[in-house]
């Protein structure tokens, strides 16, 4: 079950959301269907990792994109995915962190400007914005939209 305010997974049998608190029973809504939520959260790929242009003081380059994993009543899908972005060597090292599911990845203009417009594109698709670097990075955003039965 998901709690209506938030949209977030409860336990059948819940009163109050764990999560924000909200009653998930009013007289009004006893006559009426429990609405359903699908859910959808951002991640990192990496996708190739090779030598720096020569115009580059790193040694390295990685290029990577930002894809959206929904999970419905369904199960899980693939919503939508960035355009491919490049993170140089230098920026990663500075920042201590791989870039991959094990570590942080970088802001840089081209990562910050993908993230953006996947978000448009899920916020035109029906996809409500729920919160902002939730998990372990400032990636990590999460989205939810009502299932319409």
């Amino acid at each position: 079950m998901y709690c209506k305010a938030c949209g977030k997974q409860i336990d059948a049998d819940s009163i109050f959301c764990k999560h924000c608190g909200k009653s998930q029973h009013t007289e009004a809504q006893l006559d009426k269907a429990e609405p359903s939520w699908e859910t959808a959260e951002i991640f990192y790929a990496q996708l190739s990792k090779k030598k720096a242009p020569f115009f580059s003081n790193s040694l390295l380059y990685y290029t990577g994109k930002f894809w959206v994993r929904g999970v419905g009543p369904q199960g899980e899908y693939k919503v939508a995915e960035s355009d491919p972005f490049g993170i140089d060597e230098k920026v990663r090292e500075a920042s201590g962190g791989t870039g991959t599911s094990d570590g942080p990845l970088p802001i840089n203009a081209e990562a910050a400007q993908a993230h953006r417009r996947l978000i448009g594109k899920l916020t035109s698709a029906g996809w409500e914005h729920i919160s902002s670097g939730s998990g372990f990075a400032w990636w990590d955003d999460t989205f939810r939209r009502r299932i319409h039965g």
